[in-house]
């Protein structure tokens, strides 16, 4: 059972989507207890890329991917 959600929304960030996760990855929760959820709203910089590449190396990240810029008010709503 998750106790914790950590929740991150982004929109072409790939310059510092790497710092957010590695951040996160770093809690000192117990890795079952917690989750990542990042919403990226239809990123065209390899931002993407980059979620689904922890997202494969880690089992407590949950990638929500976005393939078109719909706003961050529908974004924040989709990783709630």
């Amino acid at each position: 059972m998750m106790e914790v959600s950590i929740i991150t929304i982004t929109y072409n960030q790939k310059e510092f989507v790497n710092d957010t996760i590695d951040s996160c990855l770093k809690q000192t929760f117990d890795k079952d207890k917690y989750e990542i959820i990042i919403s990226d709203d239809g990123s065209t910089d390899g931002t993407q890329e980059i979620i689904q590449e922890y997202a494969n190396k880690y089992k407590n990240i949950v990638p929500l991917l976005s393939k078109e810029n719909t706003g961050i008010a529908n974004n924040a709503n989709r990783a709630l």
